[in-house]
């Protein structure tokens, strides 16, 4: 009923408060068209075997909320094999899976941890905008809010690895029964939200997690299944779509397939009749006639192409002459602005070092107020090289002696005596300076990582840096990477 009807009876009718509309869905590369027999419709959907839960999810999921889109098989068996069968369906299966191989199908007990409450808050996070987003009617932000939640849920198992930690000592299998337990309530979390848009994918979840009826709706992951609940028999709960399927589909919808003959008894299509008019053969005469005149025409075009190009070419001549104007003035431009940045950005950076040396002079005055000892940074020079060569004439000993090669005179052994010494007092002076350049880095292999006995937030590590013995080093690495990564 229209608004002004409901609103004139004054009974109080709901009006309609929020009215929602969408753009055109395209079949593949053309329109749905069932006179043609183009697309997919719904006993024809039916026909293929794929439940309609798929068939919501992918409509949903390609929803024409802003713009137009198309329906095409292979992006169909992309979406459904990538974000249900190994995203959403590989979750749910591998959390109740664990459940079953290593706590007998019982709900361990959990006891939480700081990466567990983020993993909860983030599902939190992404429920929250589940929520607004049906509120909007905005289906399709709605639905991958959901494949969100459970690409957190497969990083979450990658990174704390339980299958490895249920093979370890007493600690460890309890740290495993907490992640377990937690992907185990969040995958029931899915099954809720899912309930709106697949009601049959949720309530198999429902089902296998041993608890079918469907709780209210709430944005926080709750301890739906509670320590000791016993988890039902396990299936997949999607089938992948092969490449044989996809082209058999896409033959069968595209439109133009062959009719099959009428069954003994029924009536022919007169609709079908009256399209599939007989062919009769054309005169000779008459198809030379007709190429003669579709030649005609093409020369008539050709002539007015050819009268209108000067014209043309006039229109090109004066573009470029403009364009050459508006060019000469377009660099002009450009370099005043350019020399106007230089100048602006010299000015910034002559003060930016005067700031710098300001801020210099105020952290030595402090440092020298507070007692701290000043270093001076030594200054590097580079000493020029240059070739010496021998003097021409050299002169001869007083004596009239002849020098003895390999031997140096007494002079010179004392002047090699004092610049030794004088190297070895710059070298106890430069030992006594602290420059960054005389940092040793190395690299070494961490042999061996254990926790810190009084200290949860660090590592002792026994480091090999080829010296015969590792060096022990504490890091504060906990928080960042993983023991069993290390």
């Amino acid at each position: 009923m229209f608004p002004c009807t409901l609103l004139g009876t004054k009974n109080g009718y709901t009006v309609v408060n929020h009215l929602c509309a969408t753009e055109y869905l395209n079949y593949e590369d053309t329109k749905f068209s069932k006179s043609r027999g183009t697309g997919v419709f719904g006993d024809g959907a039916k026909g293929t075997g794929i439940e309609a839960d798929i068939w919501r999810f992918y409509l949903i999921y390609m929803r024409p909320e802003n713009q137009d889109s198309a329906f095409a098989w292979d992006d169909f068996a992309f979406k459904v094999n990538s974000e249900l069968l190994a995203n959403l369906g590989n979750f749910v299966n591998r959390a109740l899976t664990f459940v079953t191989n290593f706590f007998e199908s019982h709900i361990p007990e959990m006891h939480l941890e700081n990466d567990d409450v983020q993993f909860l808050k983030d599902v939190h996070n992404e429920t929250v905008l589940w929520d607004e987003t049906f509120d909007k009617v905005k289906l399709r932000d709605s639905i991958k809010q959901v494949l969100a939640i459970t690409r957190h849920g497969n990083a979450y198992l990658q990174v704390h690895q339980p299958w490895v930690l249920v093979k370890g000592d007493e600690a460890q299998k309890k740290r495993a029964g907490t992640i377990i337990g937690v992907v185990a309530n969040v995958s029931y979390h899915v099954a809720v939200l899912l309930h709106p848009v697949m009601p049959e994918v949720s309530k198999r979840i429902r089902e296998q997690c041993g608890l079918p009826e469907l709780p209210l709706f709430s944005p926080y992951v709750i301890n739906y299944l509670k320590p000791g609940h016993k988890i039902q028999k396990i299936a997949p709960l999607f089938k992948k779509i092969e490449p044989d399927q996809v082209k058999a589909f896409r033959e069968k919808f595209g439109g133009g397939q062959e009719k099959e003959p009428a069954k003994p008894g029924e009536k022919p299509d007169k609709k079908a009749q009256k399209k599939e008019k007989p062919q009769t053969p054309q005169d000779p005469s008459k198809l030379a006639e007709k190429e003669a005149l579709k030649e005609a025409k093409k020369e008539a075009k050709r002539m007015e192409a050819s009268r209108i190009f000067p014209n043309l070419a006039k229109n090109q001549t004066a573009i470029q002459q403009l364009l050459r104007g508006n060019w000469a003035k377009f660099e002009k431009a450009r370099d005043l602005f350019v020399a106007r940045k230089l100048a602006e950005f010299e000015k910034e950076r002559v003060r930016l070092e005067k700031e710098v040396e300001s801020l210099k002079t105020k952290l030595f005055d402090a440092e020298t107020a507070a007692g701290v000892k000043q270093y001076e940074v030594p200054k590097r020079e580079k000493t020029p090289i240059c070739a010496t060569s021998a003097p021409a004439n050299p002169e001869k000993p007083a004596d009239g002696k002849k020098e003895e090669k390999g031997k140096p005179k007494k002079d010179e052994q004392k002047k090699e005596g004092k610049q030794a010494s004088g190297a070895q007092q710059n070298g106890a002076a430069a030992d006594a300076e602290v420059h960054v350049g005389r940092l040793d880095l190395r690299v070494g292999r961490i042999v061996k990582c254990e926790k810190h006995p009084d200290a949860d937030s660090l590592y002792v590590e026994q480091i090999d840096l080829g010296e015969g013995k590792p060096r022990t080093v504490v890091s504060g690495l906990v928080k960042h990477v993983p023991l069993d990564q290390v």
